[in-house]
């Protein structure tokens, strides 16, 4: 009976002194913290083609990969996307598509008035020149069918030596809208009067 008594009273002691032990492990105790070292990935999913920088959209182009909430920001610099993350820098080139320009065609008519001091009368040759004549006395005289010039003259040049090639005493417009200066090649100056159509050929070279 006695060792039976001895045993339980042995017994209480140990759950008393394991209650105890509990206790000051659950005070103590510290909640696990965990950094992780893995830097974070960016992959690029396709070549960075822009019409604008303003076009840029961060998720079109790359995926972002962090153990925590993705941070970052991004700049450009020299045809370069500079992007910042954790303290860390990724660089990617990037291109802007050149803007497309189309060509307009547009015909272009200048009425230009012509007076010379009198009215002379001129008469019919063998030549090539256009003479032109109506009951009026009105007349019309290209005196001559082509113009050089070199390349890139200015148009007003190029008119007023048209201007000079004609003697006329008529009411002319100048259409002059398939000239180029800028391309060597043969352009066509058309003058308009109420008797007709007649062309220079101006030669840019």
């Amino acid at each position: 009976m006695r060792k039976f008594i001895a045993a339980v009273i042995v017994l209480v002691i140990c759950d008393f002194l394991a209650y105890r032990y509990l206790i000051a492990i659950v005070s103590d105790r510290k909640a696990f913290s965990f950094n992780p070292l893995i830097q974070p990935l960016i992959i690029q999913k396709k070549l960075i083609v822009l019409d604008t920088v303003d076009d840029f959209c961060f998720e079109d182009f790359f995926i972002f990969y962090s153990f925590s909430d993705p941070k970052y920001r991004y700049e450009f610099r020299d045809n370069r996307i500079l992007i910042q993350s954790e303290g860390i820098e990724f660089q990617y080139p990037y291109c802007v598509r050149e803007a497309k320009t189309e060509l307009v065609e547009k015909t272009i008519y200048k009425e230009v008035y012509i007076e010379k001091p009198s009215q002379q009368t001129y008469e019919s040759s063998g030549n090539d020149n256009s003479i032109i004549g109506n009951d009026e006395n009105e007349y019309f005289v290209l005196i001559k069918n082509s113009l050089s010039f070199p390349l890139e003259t200015e148009i007003s040049e190029i008119i007023k030596e048209c201007q000079r090639s004609v003697d006329t005493d008529m009411q002319t417009a100048i259409d002059y809208s398939e000239l180029n200066p800028n391309q060597i090649g043969q352009y066509a100056v058309y003058f308009y009067t109420k008797t007709g159509e007649h062309r220079i050929i101006i030669n840019i070279i």
